[in-house]
Formats: C-alpha cells, sequence, structure tokens
C-alpha cells in the first residue's frame, strides 16, 4: 500500500480525485496527520477513502475511535499515548496502530539502524523507519505478535 501525505487542505482535493482517476482506493491511503481540518476534508470529499489520523493526545485518540469511521484505517501514535490500553483499543477498533521508530532512538534518529524492535514488542503494526531494511528485519523476527 501507498502512505500518502497531503502537506496543506489544497492537495486534498486534486490528491483523493488522482486516487479515484486511477481505482487506487484498495492500495492507498491519507496521511490527515494531527489534523481534524485534513481528516474532516478529506471525509466530505470522499466517504471511502483510507485515511490515517495522528493521535498526539488523549483527546485524539478518543475523538478518533469516537468516529466509528470504517475508513479510518491507520491511528499514529506518539510517547504521550503509546500505552498497551490504548494499542489495544485501536486494535479493538479494528485499526492499525503506527509510530515512527525513531522515537524510540535516545536521539530521536535512526543514525546506527533501525529502532522498530521496540514498537513491534508493543504490538504497534506499522513502524515508520528511515531504515526499512533493518525494520523489515526486526518485524520478522518478531512473529510471535505477526501472523
Amino acid at each position: 500500500g501507498v502512505n500518502a501525505e497531503v502537506k496543506d487542505l489544497g492537495s486534498i482535493k486534486p490528491a483523493l480525485e488522482s486516487v479515484r482517476q486511477h481505482d487506487a482506493r484498495s492500495w492507498v491511503y491519507f496521511q490527515a496527520q494531527e489534523k481534524k481540518e485534513k481528516y474532516k476534508l478529506a471525509r466530505s470529499l470522499d466517504a471511502h477513502i483510507a485515511l490515517l489520523f495522528a493521535a498526539l493526545t488523549q483527546e485524539d485518540l478518543d475523538w478518533a475511535l469516537g468516529l466509528r469511521d470504517d475508513f479510518l484505517l491507520v491511528i499514529e501514535i506518539a510517547k504521550a499515548t503509546r500505552t498497551p490500553r490504548n494499542i489495544a483499543a485501536i486494535h479493538a477498533a479494528g485499526k492499525l496502530a503506527t509510530e515512527d521508530a525513531w522515537h524510540m532512538s535516545p536521539l530521536h534518529m535512526e543514525f546506527a539502524g533501525a529502532t522498530c524492535r521496540p514498537l513491534y514488542a508493543q504490538k504497534i503494526d506499522i513502524a515508520v523507519s528511515n531504515r526499512p531494511a533493518g525494520c523489515v528485519r526486526q518485524r520478522n523476527a518478531s512473529r510471535s505478535y505477526f501472523p
């Protein structure tokens, strides 16, 4: 799948039109980041486009889960929302949990390699990394969680 990031409100409509034109709904999802206005605009333009929302606070997470939106597929969490209870709530809602792997590095960078293993240990589904090959190796070594 393609994780597409729209940088501003003006790019949402043309991006969604491109997905529809190329019949790509089944393999593209858009990041609304933590911006509720991006989420709301994208949803108003297309009720079935797959979206990601970043829940940086507990209030954000509660809002996202309260939407009961079947096409909000991925919820990004951060240090403040990365708890076993919240990850379980995301999964119970039928969503995937994601986080940037560099949050797990003391420098918030991945200079020496991927730092995905701690995220997989916490049952994060998608670890975002600048070192994807290392992240894949770590995911494969964490098969106790992944089917």
